[in-house]
């Protein structure tokens, strides 16, 4: 998912579970993955030609007897080198 708030343009990674049996769910958004997410988001804003600050988020949510709960993490990680 790709917000806008202010001078910000979030690029979200929202993972889904139906328990915490191999962990969290946040947790699966590994190097690798975060790896794909950066490379995407560069490339969204060469396309754009976008001049916001990225930032990059992961909504985590957990869904299993009969109730719901979502940890949205702000600045859950930053572009590395």
């Amino acid at each position: 998912m790709i917000a806008e708030k202010g001078d910000e343009i979030i690029f979200v990674e929202v993972k889904l579970r139906y328990s915490r049996v191999y962990g969290e769910p946040w947790e699966a958004v590994n190097k690798g993955k975060q790896k794909k997410i950066i490379i995407g988001a560069d490339a969204y804003l060469k396309q754009t030609r976008s001049m916001k600050e990225p930032r990059f988020d992961i909504i985590s949510i957990v869904q299993g007897n009969g109730k719901t709960e979502i940890l949205h993490i702000e600045e859950a990680f930053y572009p590395f080198c």
